[in-house]
């Protein structure tokens, strides 16, 4: 059996850069909605308008803080795979050269 572990480390570093991606666009989109403000007054349409948006906004923000998080631990256990595929290949390898078979009687 082999197990491509460069491509394994690869698809995790393309995992934390994603992560990373997503997390970044959420920090924007919270700096920057702050930043504008509430753009709706504090009548009935203002009052309408805000109870339309600021739900699906929280959502947005705590998908992408989330999301982030949870590719950057995806990232992480394939790193920790390719780690421990690397100990187990390693390890065969000594116990490979450890073991000598030595012809019996007769064979």
């Amino acid at each position: 059996m082999h197990v491509d572990t460069d491509k394994i480390h690869l698809a995790a570093e393309a995992l934390g850069e994603l992560a990373w991606t997503l997390k970044q666009a959420a920090h924007d989109l919270e700096e920057r909605s702050q930043a504008l403000g509430q753009p709706w007054g504090d009548d009935k349409n203002g009052k309408s308008f805000a109870g339309e948006y600021l739900q699906p906004h929280s959502d947005a923000l705590k998908a992408g803080t989330d999301g982030g998080a949870a590719l950057d631990d995806a990232a992480g256990q394939l790193n920790d795979l390719v780690a421990a595929l690397n100990a187990i290949e390693a390890q065969a390898v000594i116990t490979g050269q450890q073991v000598a078979i030595e012809p019996t009687d007769g064979a």
